[in-house]
């Protein structure tokens, strides 16, 4: 659809959010949810309802979102039907699914767990935890806000930013392990399946496998792999695989001194070439470029 006739494509270009550097979006009171079409997440959106109420259908699900209430929204699902009270705030936090995989690394399979198994889109908050969790998250936006001439202090503003929303993420996952469905009945056996295939990219040391690597470890087929993973998440088994690839190679990128080479071998790509053309098309920079760009 051409942006110019889509008032959901007009409102968020409007926008200026608090903080935006491609991979992190935080907002603050903006009305970009107040449209009645279809609004499809291209983020993993966080959003503590400060004030007000906010309703609409997630997923063809209704959805109500009170004051101090989290609304927890993974990449690909879909709100519909906006409405909110005129008192209504909110604060929110979007992240990529590479930015959102490198801060829960050790801990993404809660995330994986609450945010496609439970499938738990509203999460009860008191004053305390919510000001925990987005509180301190606030007062340092602010200061990263203010404009900035000298690179240094910029990077290390982004730094601070980035481990606090890191910690904030930690802790709240640890609240949603303890809070997560516990199921009366047995599982499904497609959701078994799919809990199956996450586990197997979280423990595999070479995740850039074919899909039928992955079916075959499961004894399934590549065709019920892919339709357990669109009925469980919204996305097919390749665009999962690529996720917890391009986490791996970030986290080499950024958090190791292994060179290309190292990094390539390590994580199974047949050349460092194949390896280079891999990173440029997921994340915009040739590794090098990346690397340099983040640290």
């Amino acid at each position: 659809m051409n942006d110019k006739n889509n008032p959901i494509a007009q409102r968020i270009a409007s926008f200026h959010p608090i903080y935006d550097d491609g991979d992190l979006l935080v907002i603050n009171n903006v009305e970009v949810l107040g449209a009645p079409q279809v609004v499809p997440f291209q983020r993993n959106v966080l959003a503590l309802c400060t004030k007000g109420m906010l309703m609409g259908d997630l997923n063809d699900a209704s959805l109500m979102v009170r004051e101090n209430q989290v609304f927890i929204c993974p990449i690909g699902s879909k709100l519909a039907d906006v409405s909110y009270t005129s008192d209504f705030q909110f604060f929110a936090i979007a992240m990529s699914n590479v930015l959102l995989q490198h801060y829960l690394r050790d801990h993404i399979e809660s995330w994986n767990q609450f945010a496609y198994i439970d499938k738990i889109t509203v999460l009860n908050m008191d004053s305390n935890e919510g000001i925990h969790f987005f509180g301190i998250i606030q007062d340092l936006v602010r200061i990263l806000s203010a404009p900035v001439e000298d690179k240094d202090e910029a990077r290390c503003r982004r730094q601070m930013l980035s481990f606090t929303i890191q910690m904030a993420l930690i802790g709240l996952s640890c609240l949603l392990s303890k809070k997560a469905v516990v199921p009366i009945e047995k599982p499904l056996q497609n959701v078994l399946y799919f809990n199956k295939f996450i586990n197997l990219l979280q423990h595999a040391e070479k995740k850039n496998n074919s899909v039928e690597y992955y079916a075959s470890k499961l004894c399934i087929s590549p065709k019920y792999l892919a339709d357990i993973c669109k009925k469980n998440s919204g996305m097919t088994p390749g665009q999962w695989i690529r996720e917890y690839t391009v986490s791996d190679i970030t986290h080499y990128l950024l958090h190791t001194d292994l060179s290309m080479k190292e990094i390539s071998a390590k994580l199974g790509f047949s050349s460092t070439s194949f390896f280079g053309k891999y990173v440029k098309e997921s994340l915009g920079y040739t590794p090098m470029k990346y690397r340099k760009k983040r640290k």
